[in-house]
């Protein structure tokens, strides 16, 4: 879980730093074929989005920059299937990843991305008294 959620946010670091270095959007997300963001599965992928093109779609021409698979075991979901960082500061969309593991859902992690773009890693807190929720997929 803590590889999968420091490699995460590393991506993220890696995303806005490109959309920002050469002026395209760029999107960081889940993908189950190398071409469409989405849960399911546990690859990764960073890419560039072209103009006009869909931040959750790579399509022909579209760059990708790096790609990943989860650590056996760990499973993804969110608030959202992608991150897409535009070319401009303060323009991402506010989403969590969360990350745990199948046999152990009391390890689970999130990765926080704010308006700004910054990602920051959370646990769940056990003297919180709230249930741990469990690993859905």
């Amino acid at each position: 879980v803590v590889a999968a959620t420091n490699r995460t946010q590393a991506a993220l670091l890696v995303a806005r730093q490109k959309a920002l270095a050469t002026g395209h959007p760029v999107t960081v997300c889940p993908s189950p074929d190398s071409r469409r963001c989405g849960f399911g599965g546990g690859q990764w992928m960073i890419f560039e989005n072209l103009p006009g093109g869909l931040d959750a779609v790579r399509e022909a021409g579209e760059s990708v920059l790096q790609q990943w698979q989860l650590p056996a075991g760990i499973l993804a979901d969110g608030t959202r299937g992608y991150a897409a960082y535009q070319p401009t500061t303060r323009s991402a969309s506010t989403l969590t990843f969360r990350f745990c593991h199948r046999t152990h859902p009391q390890l689970s992690r999130s990765v926080i991305v704010s308006q700004t773009g910054r990602a920051r890693i959370t646990r769940p807190n056990p003297a919180s008294g709230l249930p741990v929720r469990g690993c859905e997929q």
